[in-house]
């Protein structure tokens, strides 16, 4: 949690630096962090809810090569009836 607490402010520094969200999505991949880190963090960050930080971060250029993976998974959750 230290290294997420310690991202969060590097982020909030890299924005008042005039950095673009996307710079600062492919800062956090290249530091390691995880879709799932990169969208708590960004929110956290910017004080932006959950669903605005995981659109910012899936639709990323640094995320862009699993995009597809992660869509085809989502619409199989969607189409499943033993869970709706």
């Amino acid at each position: 949690m230290k290294k997420l607490a310690s991202l969060t402010i590097k982020c909030q520094s890299l924005s008042a630096e005039g950095k673009s969200q996307n710079e600062i999505v492919s800062f956090l991949r290249v530091n390691g962090c995880s879709k799932v880190d990169s969208i708590a963090i960004l929110a956290k960050a910017f004080g932006v809810d959950l669903g605005k930080a995981k659109e910012v971060v899936h639709l990323s250029p640094a995320w862009a090569d699993i995009r597809e993976r992660d869509e085809k998974f989502q619409s199989s959750l969607e189409d499943r009836e033993d869970i709706k």
